[in-house]
């Protein structure tokens, strides 16, 4: 019997750095070596020790995103707002049909998060690792928020009165052992911690009780409780292993996947469990976007692959290698493997996945 493959497109972008590389920037893409993650399908995977049987809700809407490497998404109380790498602009789209209705140069290459508020769009950096604000109508910079609390990978964005909330993987101190989400007071010019539920976290919004962060490796959305950092629940994500972006209408909650380049409508008030009896495995490549000397993962979520093959667009082998019958996580440098700009296929065993260097 012929073994079923899986196919997803994953966007991997590589960027050229000649800075020196630390060990501590090489340890932030992977898993903490003091904490093993638990494993079953399907969960949310935490450092936390937390774990939670998976709910998965309607999609009532869905439409292509504007952009083909989308990173963040916001609501202003009638239009969607949408960043994305490379593009230097923003878009403002219909929640109809996903159209869009204006664009606006913006002057950031990495934005990694967005909101809205008060006619204002303010976007988080990863470059400078600090959160700027423009002119929703021209674009224009208004304000150059600095913060100096030594992130690594600022994701995610939400301004709530005085404060800006988002994530990091791997940020400052005490929260270090894995992703953190983090409270800003620009005014104080105060942070806050706490220890993320995911392993790789990305987009967060609120919707005026709890938070929602979505997690990539593991394909949910989180519920907390931002008074008690309670994990409430755990949802799955329809379009891939990268919901990058999540934003709150006052009804609905709006992914925007990476994976798919696609924009989802969800209704977290039709809700339905998902099967846990299922044994079909998955293969997700991340972070995205990753440069040319840091590290990018591999997660199978059944453990059974014994090699991996990486090749380009020509069916090229660039790496065959042998790994631990009981893997579930490898890690590889996109620089050792001297990968150039172009489209590559990973095939672990029976399930393969596709990845872009940019």
């Amino acid at each position: 019997m012929k073994s079923k493959s899986l196919y997803t497109t994953v966007l991997l972008t590589i960027t050229i750095s000649l800075s020196v590389f630390s060990q501590q920037k090489s340890d932030f893409m992977g898993f903490p070596s003091d904490e093993n993650f638990v494993e079953s399908n399907p969960i949310a995977i935490g450092y936390n020790k937390n774990t939670q049987t998976l709910e998965s809700m309607a999609v009532e809407r869905n439409f292509k995103s504007p952009v083909s490497l989308p990173s963040g998404i916001a609501y202003d109380g009638q239009y969607l707002w949408v960043c994305g790498y490379n593009e230097y602009f923003i878009y403002q789209i219909s929640t109809i049909d996903g159209s869009t209705i204006n664009k606006v140069p913006v002057n950031l290459q990495k934005p990694y998060g967005i909101t809205f508020s008060n006619d204002t769009i303010y976007l988080i950096d990863n470059n400078s690792k600090n959160i700027f604000a423009f002119d929703h109508a021209t674009g224009n910079c208004l304000d150059t928020i600095i913060i100096n609390h030594n992130l690594i990978y600022p994701t995610g964005l939400y301004k709530m009165n005085d404060e800006f909330i988002f994530n990091d993987t791997k940020g400052p101190q005490p929260n270090a052992t894995g992703d953190s989400t983090f409270f800003y007071n620009y005014n104080t010019n105060t942070i806050i911690g706490n220890q993320a539920f995911g392993t790789y976290c990305t987009g967060i919004t609120f919707d005026g009780t709890f938070l929602w962060i979505n997690d990539n490796p593991s394909q949910s959305t989180m519920k907390i409780d931002p008074q008690t950092w309670t994990l409430i629940n755990s949802y799955k994500v329809p379009g891939g292993m990268y919901p990058n972006g999540i934003a709150y209408d006052g009804q609905y909650l709006w992914e925007i996947n990476n994976a798919s380049d696609s924009i989802y409508m969800l209704n977290p008030n039709n809700v339905t469990t998902i099967n846990n009896n299922s044994t079909a495995g998955t293969l997700n490549v991340f972070p995205n976007p990753v440069n040319s000397n840091e590290n990018f993962n591999i997660l199978l979520s059944n453990r059974t692959a014994n090699n991996i093959t990486i090749s380009d667009a020509t069916g090229k082998i660039i790496l065959n290698k042998t790994i631990a019958q009981n893997s579930s996580l490898i890690t590889l440098n996109a620089n050792d493997l001297q990968l150039s700009s172009g489209v590559y296929t990973i095939r672990c065993q029976n399930y393969s996945d596709k990845f872009i260097v940019k």
